[in-house]
């Protein structure tokens, strides 16, 4: 999942208005697609358009995260199905080590169990809806989007920084380096080499739901370690490597 290409897409066609997030495996194949809600122009009462609206946010287990314009938060499984919603918010969250997910809406901060239930809250008083940042050392900031005087708040947690994933907050992490994955890069170390492709040996002929399974090693995400992902990692190993 950590290898995955994630892009929120809009669609916008004749009449109709709607959206939906897709998941690319490295090689450009879609790996799946959940569609979010929509509205139609023809339609007598024609609701308020729905759609995402924040950046995704990733778990160390692969669950996704991302804000709708109807205030919930939506938790998405590695597959691609609706794990939970949840009234929290639409902002851009952000998951901690412990798992906790913390988001803003209005002029409350909340913090949301893994399970989509609501874990604590504390209203501000002020507009927040801006991503929420979480520094390594467990302290949250948000800043309001009055239009007169915007205002940095702080809060303390019990968590100790920002989720071990590929994508735990807005643009990645505090300092903002978010960057796209190198495709063949399968532990994240910013290069293609030798341990990518001892990764893949590692799993190799496993399937999905057997034990030693490695989702980062199933860049093709045909849900089993092969021949398939051995060459394509392969081949994005730097000219004379020997491995």
């Amino acid at each position: 999942m950590d290898q995955s290409i994630l892009e929120l897409i809009w669609d916008m066609g004749y009449g109709e208005y709607g959206n939906s997030f897709k998941v690319l495996n490295p090689s450009g194949s879609q790996k799946w697609s959940f569609t979010g809600y929509g509205c139609v122009a023809g339609d007598p009462d024609y609701p308020p358009c729905l759609y995402l609206q924040s950046q995704a946010v990733m778990s160390t287990d692969g669950i996704l995260y991302v804000g709708s314009s109807d205030g919930n938060l939506k938790a998405i499984n590695p597959d691609g199905t609706l794990k939970w919603v949840s009234p929290v918010g639409s902002s851009t969250p952000v998951v901690s080590l412990d798992g906790t997910i913390y988001v803003s809406n209005g002029d409350t901060l909340s913090a949301v169990n893994p399970d989509g239930s609501l874990k604590d809250a504390y209203a501000t008083g002020h507009s927040l809806n801006t991503p929420t940042i979480l520094a390594p050392d467990g302290t949250l900031y948000v800043v309001s989007n009055e239009k007169s005087t915007s205002r940095l708040f702080a809060f303390n947690t019990y968590s100790k920084g920002p989720a071990l994933s590929s994508w735990p907050m807005y643009q990645h992490d505090a300092q903002h380096t978010g960057r796209l994955t190198i495709p063949g890069d399968l532990n994240g170390d910013g290069k293609v080499d030798c341990t990518d492709l001892t990764i893949v040996k590692a799993a190799w002929g496993k399937r999905a739901g057997q034990a030693g399974f490695n989702p980062a090693a199933d860049v093709n995400g045909d849900k089993v370690i092969d021949i398939r992902d051995l060459s394509f990692v392969s081949r994005k190993l730097p000219l004379a490597s020997q491995c």
